[in-house]
Parts: C-alpha cells; structure tokens; sequence
C-alpha cells in the first residue's frame, strides 16, 4: 500500500510542479497523509507550531538576504575588479565560482555578464562559455551552508553542518577538478592592481569562520554577517529593497512545505516501509541513486532532491546519526540530475546569454558529469 500511496502523491507533485514548486510539494504532503488515514488539517497545524520550521525558513531569507546585499552594495563589483587582474584566463573558473557562494535564484547570469569581455578576449566558444560558467557556479551547492537545499539537508537530516560537509566534500572536490579538466590551460596573467578589493570578501570569510571554526548555529552565523555588512554600507534605504529581493513566498512555502511532507513521512512510517518495499526489487544503493537523480532531472531545481527524495530516503541515509557513504550518493546524484537538467534555469540564462547551442554545451557537461558520477565513490570503497 505505501508505494501506491506514495505513487498517487509524487503524480500529484509531478503534475503541479510546471506551475509552482512549492505549491507541489504542498499539495503532495496534503495528498499523502489523506491518502494514509490522517487529517491534513492536523499536521498542517503541527508545522505551523513547529519552531524548527520557522527557523529553517529564516535561515533561508539570511542567506539570500547576504547575496543580494553584497551584489546591492557594490562588494561583487570590487571583488571581480581584482579577480580579472589576478587569475588571467583562469578568472573564467574563479568568477563563477566566487558568484557562485552567494545563492541567488538564476545567479549564473550575474557571472556570465562578468565574464563577457573575458570569453571574447581568449575567443571560447559559446558552448565552453555556457558549459564553464554553469558548471563552476554551482560546485559548492552540496556543500556551501548558504544553499538552501543544504539548509533543507540539514534540517531533514538533523545533523550539524561538518555533518553534513564530511559526507558531501567529494561532490565540490571532483566537480572542480572535472571542470578544470575541461576548461584546460590558459595564460595565467597577473597585472597591478588594488589589493585592497580583498577587503570586501570579508562576509564570505566571517561566514566561514563563525560557521565552521566557531560553529555557530546557521540561523546566527548568517544574521550577524548581514547585521555587520549594513552596518559598514550605512545605506539603510536600500534594505527594504533588498528584503523584498529575498523574502520570496514561493521559496517560503518551498521550505514549509518540505518540512511538513518529511513530518507526515515520519508520521506515518511511509519513508521506513517505501525503502523495505523498493529493497525488494534493487539494491538501496541504486535505489536512492535513482529516486535523487530522476527528481532532480525532472525539475532542474537544486532543492528538489533534499526536498523530495531525501525525506524518503531517510532511513537509508540515517537521522542524528548519518552514514557518510549513504548521504553522498544520493547528494551526488540528485546533484548531477539537477546540472544535466535542460530545465535548469541557470543552464538555460547562460546558453542564452552566450548565444549557445543547449545541445552542443552537452559535449562538455556530460563528460564533466560522468567524471563527478565516478570519481567520488571511489572515497567510499
């Protein structure tokens, strides 16, 4: 009976998801604990009173809160200035991958306009150019504590971030290597410039420092950064403008939603009794691949597969105490379904920018993704 229930549930999600994401995760919890005996209303309620939900969705805000501030205060401009000066041809790795710590809904583009006059400058392709920018803006999504879909991670997972990091660090580890290989050498040139643009990674760099060294809770670490980086602007009217950049109702919902279908998973024992039904017929390993994979694929959103398949997931991957290898795979998978995804909104605002063939850029993307496919599980054998 799970997987039937389930089934009816994920069709439901599948079918809105075209229209609005958040409204289908919604509306799949909804139809799963009707479907199971339970009364929607109730553990709608239950969310509602649930602190660690709300706390889960400012963490959010925070974080995109501290990627539109920094671009709004001007801080990206000054970093990319000594970022082109410093790392030559390899600046077209660097820029997207500074952009890339700030999550931004669509926030390839910001980095492929950076990158404009360098791609003309050493003649890439459009194709090299969509797949370089595409790909290192988003090695540090399974990985870096602003991203929502980590944030949802961890909040499913129930673990702190190092946690989480430990099992997931060979994701960034060997998609960077992978993008290097592709993007290939270049003229490393260095030319005088002001070092003190440096200064304005300083948020990026207290994040770190509270987030990892202090291990600050992920709700302070990004408050404090945002409080001091206003502070240091003094341009207080720009705050209501940045705000409603961030609070998007739409991602709010996202994480109400996810939080709610994890709860009425675990109500339910659904996740429990869907992994020993689908161990029947493939091993979990593959099980979990799949499951993360496909969603991911199927909706081109970073979210989808900490939102969807992990909640399902979690009695293969563990809750409190997780299993690095278990956690990997299927990040990893839900990771590459998301970057090979033609739904990508990232994917498809790059290629357009560079005037690119979507289809040519796969000749790069595929052999990077089969590369990241491989290469980290060979840090669990």
């Amino acid at each position: 009976m799970t997987l039937e229930t389930l089934a009816v549930s994920l069709i439901v999600t599948f079918a809105l998801i075209k229209y609005n994401i958040s409204v289908a995760v919604l509306a799949g919890a909804l139809t799963l604990s009707t479907l199971n005996g339970g009364n929607p209303f109730t553990d709608l309620t239950a969310n509602v009173l649930d602190w660690s939900v709300w706390k889960l969705i400012a963490t959010v805000v925070l974080a995109f809160t501290l990627g539109y501030s920094m671009k709004t205060y001007g801080f990206l401009e000054k970093i990319t200035e000594f970022m082109l000066s410093n790392f030559g041809y390899y600046s077209l790795a660097v820029i997207p991958m500074l952009i890339g710590l700030l999550p931004m809904p669509g926030g390839a583009l910001i980095s492929a306009i950076m990158l404009g006059d360098i791609v003309k400058k050493f003649e890439i392709s459009g194709e090299k150019a969509t797949f370089v920018n595409y790909w290192f803006r988003h090695v540090w999504v399974t990985i870096w504590p602003l991203y929502p879909n980590v944030i949802i991670g961890l909040g499913i997972l129930e673990v702190d971030y190092v946690e989480l990091a430990k099992s997931t660090y060979p994701i960034f580890v060997f998609s960077i290597l992978s993008g290097f290989l592709l993007l290939g050498r270049g003229k490393f040139e260095r030319k005088k410039t002001d070092s003190s643009n440096l200064f304005y990674l300083y948020p990026i760099v207290l994040l770190a420092f509270l987030t990892l060294i202090l291990k600050l809770d992920l709700l302070i670490s990004p408050l404090i950064v945002n409080f001091i980086l206003v502070i240091h602007a003094r341009k207080f009217d720009r705050v209501p403008g940045i705000l409603r950049e961030t609070i998007d109702w739409k991602i709010l919902l996202l994480v109400f939603s996810v939080m709610l279908y994890k709860r009425i998973l675990e109500t339910y024992g659904i996740a429990e009794s869907f992994l020993a039904e689908i161990e029947t017929y493939v091993n979990p390993y593959v099980a979990a691949a799949l499951l993360s994979f496909l969603v991911a694929f199927s909706t081109g959103i970073e979210m989808s597969y900490s939102s969807i398949a992990l909640p399902l997931l979690t009695p293969f991957t563990g809750v409190g105490s997780i299993y690095y290898d278990r956690v990997l795979v299927t990040f990893l998978y839900g990771f590459l379904g998301v970057m090979l995804s033609p739904l990508h909104l990232c994917f498809v605002l790059t290629a357009d920018y560079f005037k690119s063939s979507v289809f040519k850029t796969y000749k790069y993307l595929l052999i990077a993704a089969l590369l990241t496919a491989v290469l980290p599980l060979l840090t669990i054998l």
